[in-house]
């Protein structure tokens, strides 16, 4: 199976055998690649880029040691602030490593104010942001308009994999739907958490979609997936133009 994107906690006080178990059933249905994103909140929460680093490593060290064709990558889900692209480079982390993608969410599942006009700066400073979970999104649940207004201005959009399986909710499950056939979504991945209460979804996700969309959409989100791993340029479709309902 391709390499694909799960987004894996990497906590100071997560369990290592917790994680270790995560890995290899992630393993088993043939991932290879996590980015590890905890959540960055600021003046918030104690996330560091030192913090999450070391993690990482000790984490990939104990995959090596255990046979487990699995290589967790460094990462953050930021949430937007008004100085983010200023402290880009001194503190918080891009996706894989790349330098490139940046994992934004929105506070209370609202979108600021300034969004748009922070997003112009990271752009302008060679960062891409991805918005997180965009389908849970109470100002974007049914305005896909600003949806498309973030990707024609260079924004890239998220659905979880719990969504697509409907654990969010029918609603939910319809929304995320919908954006991938409008085309206005660019990659689905699976937040991993516990072994048994929140394994990775994102093998049935894909399947659900196979189903509902069709293959050759399941492999646009394969591809994204590697890209945002390899730092590589994102495959865009084009934005279905549609009525709002």
């Amino acid at each position: 199976m391709h390499s694909q994107l799960v987004r894996l906690s990497a906590n100071r006080y997560d369990n290592d055998e917790e994680t270790i178990r995560i890995l290899k059933s992630a393993a088993a249905d043939g991932i290879t690649h996590m980015i590890a994103t905890p959540l960055y909140q600021y003046d918030s929460l104690p996330n560091s880029e030192m913090t999450i680093g070391n993690r990482v490593n000790n984490i990939n060290t104990k995959l090596n040691h255990l046979q487990i064709p699995v290589t967790v990558f460094e990462g953050m889900e930021i949430v937007l602030y008004e100085k983010i692209a200023q402290d880009i480079k001194l503190n918080l982390l891009p996706l894989a490593g790349s330098n490139k993608y940046v994992f934004i969410s929105f506070q209370a599942r609202q979108v600021p104010s300034f969004a748009l006009n922070v997003f112009f700066e990271m752009q302008l400073m060679g960062y891409i942001p991805i918005i997180s979970n965009v389908e849970q999104n109470i100002d974007l649940l049914y305005n896909y308009e600003k949806v498309r207004e973030f990707v024609d201005k260079g924004a890239l959009i998220h659905v979880g994999a719990a969504s697509i399986l409907g654990m969010n909710g029918r609603r939910t499950r319809n929304k995320a739907l919908k954006l991938c056939r409008k085309g206005l979504v660019q990659l689905v991945s699976s937040a991993s958490h516990e072994s048994k209460t929140r394994p990775s979804l994102l093998k049935p996700a894909y399947e659900y979609l196979e189903k509902k969309l069709s293959p050759r959409s399941v492999d646009y989100f394969i591809r994204n997936a590697e890209s945002v791993v390899s730092g590589t340029d994102f495959h865009i479709q084009n934005p279905i133009t549609f009525r709002k309902t």
